[in-house]
Formats: structure tokens, sequence, C-alpha cells
């Protein structure tokens, strides 16, 4: 064995290139697994981070015609028919990702990435804002006036940390 490990040092030695290329070749493949394990890890086998977070489920409706992505969104009346029938779980919330123009005191509006969410949406998750509070029952129905939970970066950087 002893005599195997010396031939090959002598041989990468004598091909400098050709050991360059395995070693970086080596250090590339290990280093593309190492990121490949930490974002499954990250992603599907660590919980999320919310009390009783195996009792959380993801419900989508799946899109069978061609050109459609492979999830689609709920109309608000499918989701309000879906939410008042339901009797397979405790409580039930709704979000959709979208992007938001937020202003505030005259200022230049800022196009900002967030999620419009149904009331339930904090109780569901089992968390409560650190400030103000989340929204109440029939805050999200029609033609009620549209709310904002702000991040805490989001208060810090666009609002100073000031209320009202």
């Amino acid at each position: 064995m002893l005599h195997d490990l010396k031939f090959a040092l002598r041989n990468l030695s004598r091909n400098r290139g050709f050991a360059a290329l395995a070693a970086s070749t080596l250090g590339l493949g290990i280093g593309l697994v190492a990121t490949q394990y930490s974002l499954i890890d990250g992603v599907l086998l660590r919980p999320l981070p919310f009390r009783n977070a195996d009792r959380i489920m993801h419900v989508a409706r799946a899109e069978d015609r061609p050109g459609a992505g492979q999830w689609s969104p709920v109309k608000m009346e499918e989701w309000h028919a879906i939410r008042d029938q339901q009797q397979s779980f405790e409580k039930v919330a709704a979000f959709q990702f979208g992007t938001f123009n937020v202003t505030h005191d005259g200022a230049a509006p800022r196009r900002l990435i967030g999620n419009s969410v149904s009331a339930q949406f904090f109780e569901v998750l089992g968390t409560v804002p650190v400030l103000g509070r989340g929204f109440g029952p029939g805050e999200d129905a029609p033609g009620q006036p549209a709310l904002i939970v702000l991040s805490d970066k989001l208060w810090q950087e666009e609002f100073g940390a000031a209320f009202g």
C-alpha cells in the first residue's frame, strides 16, 4: 500500500498539469456534493420553524392543461368555498406570492416582494407579530380595506422603526 502511494505521488509530481486537473476536479466534485446536501437538508429535511410544523399541510391544485405551470392559484370564490366546506383541517389559510407598491409620507413608491394572506394565516402557523397585531376575523373579506403586516427588516429600513 505504501509502495503504491509513493508511486502515485512520483507520477503526479512528473505530470503537474494532470495533478492540478485531478485535484481541481476532485475539489469541484466534493464542493458540488456538499452544496447539494446543504440545499436538500435546508429545504426538505429540516422541519418548518413553526409550532406543530408536522401538522401544517400545503394544499394546491395541479394544472393539467398544456402550457400551464405545475400549480395554479385558486380563485377567491373557490378559496371561500373550500374554507367554508372543508372538514379535514382545524384551520385553513391561503397565501399567494406577489409584488406590491408601498409608500408612506409622500415618499416614492417602492416595489416589494410579499404575500397576500388570509386572516387566519398567522394562527395556522402558530405565530403572532412581535408588535401590533395580526389580522382579525373577516378582515380578509371582499370590500374590506387592505391591511399590511411588515417584516421587522422592512419596518426598520423603510419606516425607521417608527410607530404610526
